[in-house]
């Protein structure tokens, strides 16, 4: 029912498996979906449009790049198997840029945060579905 992740790669001679299992209990931050609803409900209570959603998300979204503010080395979050694919997609789109963020870290571009990854992945994708990069 919850997921604990850690926001690392490993080498392989870090030390026994068993020892590096460890890890996921030290430090923990336990994300809740009600406090993260609540901070979507502050930052996005009163768009009325699709001019003020673009703008609050921009601004979110800009806050956060420069606040530097990055994910914990080891989250805890529940998971809803309820409302997953069989092939537990969400789960998935959910970790695939924690790994990349990884795997940046673990190649030296350890400034990297998680938002500045995902703003940069979107940049990219835009870039090669742009009409003019398709020729």
């Amino acid at each position: 029912m919850r997921c604990r992740v850690v926001n690392r790669c490993f080498a392989a001679d870090e030390g026994p498996s068993d020892k590096l299992a460890e890890t996921l209990n030290h430090d923990v931050t336990v994300i809740e979906p009600r406090e993260a609803e609540a901070d979507f409900k502050r930052e996005f209570g009163g768009v009325r449009t699709l001019q003020d959603a673009e703008r609050a998300a921009a601004d979110f979204v800009e806050r956060r790049l420069r606040s530097k503010e990055d994910i914990p080395l080891v989250e805890d979050f529940p998971l809803a198997p309820e409302e997953e694919t069989p092939e537990f997609k969400n789960l998935a789109i959910t970790l695939q840029p924690r790994l990349m963020r990884a795997v940046e870290h673990w190649q030296g571009n350890t400034n990297l945060t998680l938002a500045a990854l995902i703003v940069r992945t979107i940049k990219e994708n835009m870039r090669s579905s742009s009409p003019i990069n398709r020729s």
